[in-house]
């Protein structure tokens, strides 16, 4: 049964990171957000890289977690997973969905996240996956993918052709906190290839 990880101590320590971050120095006024949900525990975990934001912009730190389940919010491009997650996850409850990311601070770009501000949010994000307990967790981050892809366990990588690109689909098993956890990783919808490609991208993770 799904219950809820405290999200004060995470506002604090990413409070902490976030104060001592290069892009803070650059764009104090873009600030950092925890999750797009409640922490539900045993449930599925989406994950990208990081906030977005607005140039012109500013944004407050996030203070609470919203009620609302994931499948009734303005979920922008990640409402075109849907389909697939209820054709490939049956067994998931799609209003218990926990989405976060890999890198808590905003930006407009991800190129606009140095590598030790990835660094400042590494062990807070592990920190978190333990906490959650999760039942699966989907990775839409390649930078994620490259940092963790050696600590898998029974990796099966797919490279699926996509016009002139290759899309990467990858499922596996993750140590969490010393429990075993599948880990699916596909493109973010974001981004550009082929709907043949994506839909053998999501099928690559439940074979």
């Amino acid at each position: 049964m799904a219950t809820k990880v405290n999200a004060q101590s995470y506002f604090d320590r990413i409070g902490k990171a976030w104060d001592e971050s290069d892009i803070k120095k650059r764009h104090p006024e873009w600030a950092w957000s925890l999750a797009a949900t409640q922490l539900y525990t045993d449930s599925l975990v989406i994950v990208g890289f990081n906030w977005g934001a607005a140039q012109m912009e500013k944004y407050d730190p996030q203070e609470s977690l919203p009620d609302q389940p994931w499948l009734q919010q303005d979920l922008g491009t990640l409402s075109r997973t849907i389909p697939y997650l209820r054709k490939y996850f049956p067994d998931i409850d799609l209003d218990k969905v926990v989405q976060t990311n890999y890198c808590f601070f905003r930006s407009p770009e991800q190129s606009d996240i140095t590598s030790d501000d990835i660094d400042r949010c590494h062990p807070l994000f592990m920190d978190l996956l333990k906490d959650l307990q999760p039942k699966q967790v989907l990775i839409f981050s390649s930078v994620l993918r490259d940092r963790i892809k050696d600590q898998l366990s029974n990796r099966k990588i797919a490279e699926i052709p996509s016009g002139d690109r290759t899309a990467i689909a990858i499922r596996a098993s993750w140590s969490i906190g010393g429990r075993e956890i599948p880990v699916g990783i596909v493109p973010h919808p974001n981004n550009a290839i082929t709907g043949e490609a994506r839909e053998k991208c999501w099928e690559w993770l439940r074979k």
